[in-house]
């Protein structure tokens, strides 16, 4: 017990000497030295994600430190607000995923210092609202996800700059409703996955946009209204993968509709139940 207890003062001593945080603890600090980020970004990449949830703020120094960990993942959910100059600094991240799903606001500038991060996945999933200046700057991400989950007001000219982003997988599972430009817009869309998990029901209107779509899924599973017509629009998407797993309560002439999508008619990832 003596041998436990000496050792264990040791180690605190450790800490408070060096300025290092246990990696165990550091998911909730609230603030980072730049000499305890440095000390946590050296370790052993082969863990996973840095996770430091518990991080309200952060200045481009830290940023910076945090930014050459070699794992796959930096996990900065606890950020409210982030500053260009700190954004610059962790899009310089060489790993492959960024989440900042606690981002309330999102500057012009700051999307456009996060739009350089050369990793697979952009997670801001926090924001419910983006700006036209906002989202024409983030649209210059071309990695393979946008998560942008949380998104409900977006402006028909933020959602045409959001169209137009690089990025492959595009995430909007938060809306439930668009309206025709929205859907023309999205039907622009370059990248592969467009995802609209929250949309509850679709005009033929928006069907008929959403259908020129020229990747290859569309994602609508808590789709629950739809018309025949704007089901037979809707079928006539061209990409392999139609998902709609919420049509529980429409007639059956709907989903007869629907089925006439290809991937209906062959064992694919389309659900229809």
């Amino acid at each position: 017990m003596r041998r436990f207890i000496i050792t264990m003062m040791l180690g605190l001593s450790a800490v408070v000497a060096t300025g290092q945080v246990p990696r165990r603890e550091s998911d909730r600090r609230a603030t980072l030295t730049v000499e305890q980020a440095r000390s946590l970004a050296a370790a052993d990449a082969r863990q996973g994600n840095l996770s430091l949830k518990g991080l309200r703020t952060i200045d481009a120094a830290v940023a910076e430190a945090l930014a050459g960990y070699a794992g796959p993942g930096l996990v900065l959910d606890g950020l409210a607000t982030l500053e260009p100059d700190a954004a610059r600094a962790l899009a310089r991240f060489q790993g492959k995923a960024l989440f900042l799903n606690g981002l309330t606001t999102l500057s012009a500038e700051t999307a456009a210092a996060l739009a350089t991060f050369a990793g697979t996945d952009l997670n801001l999933g926090g924001l419910d609202s983006i700006s036209v200046e906002a989202a024409g700057a983030l649209a210059a991400y071309g990695g393979a996800r946008l998560n942008l989950e949380g998104l409900t007001d977006v402006s028909d000219e933020a959602m045409a700059a959001l169209a137009g982003s690089g990025c492959s997988n595009l995430r909007l599972d938060n809306i439930d409703t668009l309206s025709v430009p929205a859907a023309r817009a999205l039907g622009d869309f370059k990248g592969q996955t467009l995802s609209l998990d929250g949309v509850t029901s679709v005009s033929p209107e928006v069907a008929r946009e959403l259908a020129r779509f020229k990747g290859e899924v569309i994602r609508l599973q808590l789709l629950t209204t739809l018309s025949r017509e704007a089901a037979a629009a809707l079928a006539k998407f061209a990409g392999n993968a139609l998902v709609t797993s919420g049509m529980l309560a429409v007639p059956d002439a709907v989903r007869a509709e629907l089925r006439n999508h290809k991937s209906l008619k062959r064992a694919g990832p389309v659900q229809i139940r």
